[in-house]
């Protein structure tokens, strides 16, 4: 956990610290649609039948400039991800996560007010909320989730004006579940979109 707080520290004081200096600051909500990539180990069964969770994503994001055609991009954001029938039909799986991304933006076209960029870079997750519901009973399994998750991020979007849409993937790196009984690795994986509105210069 002790390295799991020195990304805190790092992602809040860059937040904190750039904020000013900032081009823009985006307020951003949007969905994602999220599943669990299972890895079996030698012998143990494969889970074929998981599916996408959709959930919510949103937060905000400081955009800081170094050059016309982009700069980076931090942000502390709630996002929602999980899945479907992962170990048995019809359950589900819900994990929050506060991600903290740090991403290279770029604007490869420019037209105007128009202006067509992607966006690539880790993201630090920070497990906040685990359930799991089976037959209809609803159990915490906070304690069963590890609590920091570091993901990788790639995507892209429209600029117009001070509207943004912005369509990304998130590939989970780490296990999602703590080790115990489970044969082989669960990671996250999400599809997110996102509508945002930038403040500032």
């Amino acid at each position: 956990m002790r390295f799991a707080t020195s990304i805190v520290a790092a992602g809040l004081f860059a937040v904190l610290g750039f904020a000013t200096p900032a081009r823009a600051q985006e307020l951003k909500a949007g969905f994602s649609m999220a599943t669990i990539r299972f890895s079996p180990e030698s012998g143990s069964p494969e889970l074929s039948s998981t599916e996408q969770l959709t959930g919510f994503v949103g937060g905000v994001s400081f955009f800081l400039t170094r050059s016309r055609l982009g700069g980076w991009q931090i942000e502390a954001l709630l996002h929602q991800k999980g899945a479907r029938n992962l170990l048995r039909i019809d359950d589900r799986l819900r994990l929050t996560y506060l991600e903290v991304p740090v991403l290279l933006h770029g604007d490869f076209y420019q037209l105007g007010p128009r202006a067509l960029f992607f966006v690539a870079g880790p993201a630090f997750a920070f497990n906040t909320h685990a359930s799991y519901t089976d037959e209809g009973e609803k159990e915490d399994v906070k304690d069963d989730i590890e609590d920091f998750d570091i993901g990788l991020v790639v995507g892209g979007g429209v600029e117009l004006r001070r509207l943004t849409v912005e369509a990304r993937y998130t590939w989970g790196l780490r296990r999602a579940f703590q080790d115990g009984d489970l044969e082989g690795s669960f990671k996250n994986r999400a599809f997110s979109v996102t509508v945002g509105y930038r403040f500032g210069r």
